[in-house]
């Protein structure tokens, strides 16, 4: 794509060129090659950076990827067969699993053989998600790295449903941040855009756009995201451009894009209006000023209060409150203005908040919003005194080119001087900042374009009463219809060169405005003056709200459009729903007649672990490629999506991710253990027909397994269906680690017979499925070792079978585990050695049989050395004890402790104990302590007497026992 020397996007390129590359060079500046208007940022060493990164390995190769938007011509073999490139064997696999080795390989695998394209389905069931478009501005960060791993979550659930499935990319073109960087760029060349000129500078961002969608495109892979790269978009590609020009115009003539003059929020910085929901409010501390202005031929005056008083300049009125009773004598009267001397009205208006200040409000139309409505229902006079660069205007007389600051100052020095000024104090308020830049924002009337948000609001309220729209959590259903209700006008244009460039046209000689799809030349009213386009660009929010639809080749009435319209899923970040999910909504219903999707899943912000927000200027960042290259993908996805909540913040740390680093690893060894000793691996369907024609043969820890995988397969379906994805991750975490692991393999080493090989095999391929959504790289590539026939991201989703479950089993075998874990606390307690086996008596109760039915695997799995089983009893030597459910479990001391080193061990760990809590009491008690310190140290001091008064209760116990 180009733009020509008005700015305007020129038509599509050929095929054969990347979309959106400048058209007039038939050469990306991704090429590496010399091109016109080229910057230093782009050129060679953007070939070095796409050659010699790490991430080009996970670029589809040439004729792979079709930015372009070209579908493949047909499916592959490999398609259609799931062939997989074969990774870790059994004779050669790693002690250890190693990312960096296996995630560029596989995917670059899954890539080649176009499993990310969406693939029919027998159901006729289609899941499709569309990526919230990544800024082409930067590197990727941890809220891309939330919302991608939860969409491809999604994604990958729903293609092992075997749903047709689309996980649709994009990047957006963001109109203000990228002209930022762009220009603090050039200026670190001694350049500004001006100098440049549009055209220049246009080459110039498009150049930086090449370079950065690259970048951001390559971070999105280095996640496991399975998207359709085929179908990846730009919101400035030729197609996108075409749907905003449709829309901008079809609203212009339908009568909800008009142009006007109103009071906008602008940025001095970014020379721009920016939108009320672009604004950050920071509360600051500055000088209130009190000013009296005169009655005019009378010895009275009132006073006015304001934190601005440079905007005096601007005054055209004073008003009133017309029920505060102090003024009534003033109405109608006429003030003079202090410094100007100019006669202004005193009005009368309930907007006028009688307990703020002295009740009476100084009215400045041009630089208060307040103040700008009260101009439009009394017909007062407007002046701007403060220009677009955020110094005072021409209009302010010898204060012309001051800053606001300096301004300020001189005025209310002058005032001094007068007699004026009244008093001055400091005063707490909130001031308005750029979003992006953080500049303060300065109130300025000028002439935008507008939607009407109103009657869009009104349809989109109708069709919601014809479609569902839930969300995820519900309670932002109550925020988004509030707001739906009390929606403003939508300011669009923006003061910018980059963008989508606003299709209107303005008569030099009639003054008549054309709005036009294609360029107009000749003005069609008077036949006689030139054209010249609107030089604003649209609000970058504007090409996103059309995200849903003309990603899919609207206006066209293409076969994606018609296949992959509505989408299922929005998944995005909760602080965006009014930027990006309303107005989603409001144009997808005015110009599809549906709602764009039908479950709109919002997460939180990804905080650090004491629950501050991340940042790199403060040193608490993580930069997620980073993560990555020491973790692997997948540790850190576990750590963005086990045990969250739907909209609730995230906390990270790093020591989180290496535990999950160590989970991925525990899979592998797993794995490891299970391929080493199996003979033959079949198919999931091959192993479960056997097991199931076994079942009620098979031991009590083989069908208490088995049973446990038919539950979880249930439940992380549920969690998976339901949008529970911390709740599934958590529940099948614990599966793993704890019951599969821990407990199963441990039970299958003690008998590796035939049977224990089919249920490790079964259960672990089980796992691998139901763990892929999560963590896509570790379970493809274990998959690959048990040589399934085909990949794992496209195999089937697995479904439980109710013919491998025994209920009743899981609460028999659960005493079992219940005595092992008894026993193995004791062990703990005496700093028994882990290879040492012990004696233990068993006091069961009604349970004797049942335990003594377990005998073998409670010896195994506790060390056992000796295990006596029996009804009821006492036991006279010296031991140490446990009950467990009612049971009573000894542990004999005789042969394995010292006795008498031991009572004297604890004996002085007692009274050391015994020393330091008094010593804490006194603290506790000093009231000179707990009147200085801080309530937190306090508090930690009483926690930490409470936890050594528990520790020392549990030392006496135990020399009770062992006296």
């Amino acid at each position: 794509m180009a733009t020509s020397k008005t700015g305007k996007i020129s038509k599509p390129l050929k095929k054969k060129q990347i979309a959106s590359a400048p058209a007039k060079t038939n050469k990306t500046p991704a090429s590496g090659k010399k091109v016109a208007g080229m910057t230093p940022l782009a050129g060679k060493s953007i070939e070095i950076m796409q050659k010699n990164s790490p991430e080009a390995a996970l670029r589809p190769e040439p004729g792979k990827s079709q930015r372009s938007g070209a579908r493949p011509a047909q499916k592959t073999a490999a398609h259609s067969k799931g062939i997989i490139q074969k990774g870790t064997k059994k004779s050669d696999m790693a002690r250890a699993y190693d990312p960096a080795h296996v995630e560029t390989r596989l995917y670059k695998n899954w890539i080649e053989n176009d499993t990310f394209v969406p693939r029919p389905s027998k159901s006729g069931k289609r899941f499709v998600v569309p990526i919230p478009p990544p800024n082409v501005t930067g590197n990727l960060h941890l809220g891309h790295a939330m919302f991608l791993t939860l969409q491809d979550l999604m994604t990958r659930f729903h293609r092992m449903l075997g749903e047709e499935t689309l996980y649709l990319p994009g990047t957006d073109h963001a109109g203000i941040s990228t002209q930022m960087v762009v220009e603090k760029h050039l200026a670190k060349e001694g350049k500004t855009r001006e100098q440049l000129g549009r055209e220049k500078f246009l080459d110039s961002a498009w150049q930086w756009k090449e370079k950065y969608r690259d970048i951001i495109l390559d971070q999105i892979r280095r996640m496991g995201t399975s998207c359709d790269w085929s179908r990846e978009r730009f919101t400035m590609d030729p197609g996108m451009n075409r749907a905003v020009r449709k829309v901008f115009v079809d609203l212009y003539n339908e009568g909800l894009i008009y142009r006007d003059k109103y009071l906008v929020n602008w940025c001095p910085r970014c020379k721009t209006v920016l939108s009320d929901l672009e604004v950050n409010y920071k509360e600051e501390t500055t000088k209130m000023v009190s000013i009296r202005y005169f009655v005019k031929a009378a010895d009275k005056s009132i006073i006015v209060s304001t934190v601005r008083p440079e905007t005096m300049l601007g005054d055209t009125a004073v008003a009133l409150h017309p029920d505060d009773k102090r003024y009534k004598e003033f109405h109608g009267k006429t003030l003079i203005l202090p410094i100007l001397n100019r006669e202004i009205p005193i009005i009368l208006d309930e907007a006028v908040d009688m307990n703020f200040g002295s009740g009476a409000v100084k009215v400045t139309p041009a630089h208060d919003l307040t103040d700008y409505e009260m101009y439009k229902r009394h017909h007062l006079e407007i002046i701007s005194v403060i220009g677009k660069d955020g110094k005072m205007a021409r209009s302010a007389g010898k204060y012309a080119g001051l800053s606001v600051e300096q301004a300020r100052e001189n005025i209310t020095e002058y005032l001094r001087n007068i007699g004026n000024l009244e008093d001055i104090q400091e005063y707490v308020h909130n001031v308005a900042r750029c979003e992006r830049c953080d500049t303060k924002l300065e109130p300025y009337l000028s002439e935008q374009w507008f939607v009407r948000m109103r009657p869009l609001a009104e349809e989109t309220l109708d069709q919601m009463k014809k479609e569902k729209l839930t969300f995820v959590p519900d309670r932002f259903e109550k925020v988004f219809m509030d707001w739906l209700h009390n929606v403003h006008d939508w300011c669009i244009s923006r003061q910018l060169w980059w963008g989508h460039q606003i299709p209107a046209y303005y008569c030099d000689q009639c003054a008549d405005i054309v709005v036009s799809e294609d360029p107009v030349q000749t003005c069609p009213k008077c036949k006689k003056g030139s054209l010249r386009q609107d030089e604003d660009v649209l609000d970058t929010w504007f090409s996103s709200a059309l995200w849903p639809f003309s990603t899919l080749g609207w206006p066209l009435k293409t076969e994606d459009l018609q296949k992959f319209y509505p989408a299922s899923v929005l998944e995005t970040g909760y602080d965006i729903i009014f930027f990006w999910v309303m107005r989603m909504v409001f144009m997808s219903t005015h110009f599809m007649k549906k709602l764009p999707f039908h479950t709109v899943y919002l997460h939180g912000l990804v905080r650090d672990e004491q629950g501050r927000k991340m940042s790199k200027s403060k040193g608490i960042g993580l930069d997620p490629l980073e993560v990555i290259k020491k973790y692997g993908a997948d540790a850190l996805r576990l750590s963005l999506s086990v045990g969250i909540t739907p909209g609730n913040d995230v906390r990270l740390s790093l020591g989180k991710v290496e535990g999950n680093r160590n989970f991925v690893n525990k899979l592998w060894n797993a794995s490891r253990f299970i391929v080493l000793n199996l003979e033959k691996t079949d198919t999931v369907l091959e192993v479960e027909t056997r097991l199931t024609k076994r079942f009620k043969n098979l031991s009590s820890p083989s069908r208490w397994i088995l049973t446990r995988t038919q539950q979880m397969i249930q439940k992380v379906t549920d969690d998976l269906s339901q949008y529970r994805f911390g709740e599934a991750g958590t529940s099948l975490y614990e599966y793993t680690w704890g019951e599969f692991c821990d407990w199963y393999i441990e039970i299958a080493k003690t008998d590796l017979n035939d049977d224990t090989k089919d249920i490790l095999l079964y259960c672990m391929l089980t796992m691998l499925k139901l763990w892929h959504p999560f963590i896509p790289f570790i379970t493809e590539e274990l998959w690959s070792s048990f040589d399934q026939p085909s990949q794992l991201i496209i195999a089937d989703w697995p479904m439980s079978n109710k013919a491998l479950i025994d209920a009743k089993n899981l609460e028999d075998i659960r005493l079992a585990f219940d005595l092992v874990t008894g026993i193995r606390n004791l062990r703990a307690e005496k700093n028994i050695e882990p290879h040492r086996r012990v004696p233990i008596v068993i006091f069961a109760h009604a349970n004797t049989d049942l335990v003594k039915s377990y005998a073998s695997i409670i010896q195994a799995l506790a060390k056992v050395e000796t295990l006596t089983i029996q009804k009821e009893g006492t036991l006279k030597e010296q031991s140490v004890s446990q009950n467990v459910e009612g049971m009573e479990v000894y542990m004999p001391l005789a042969g394995l402790i010292d006795l008498e080193a031991e009572r004297k061990k604890l004996q002085a760990e007692i009274e050391q104990k015994t020393k330091f809590i008094a010593s804490l009491e006194r603290k506790l008690k000093n009231e000179d302590f707990l009147s200085k310190a801080p309530k937190a140290i306090i508090e930690s001091d009483r926690a930490r007497l409470a936890k050594e008064k528990e520790v020392l209760r549990t030392l006496k116990v135990q020399l009770e026992k062992i006296s």
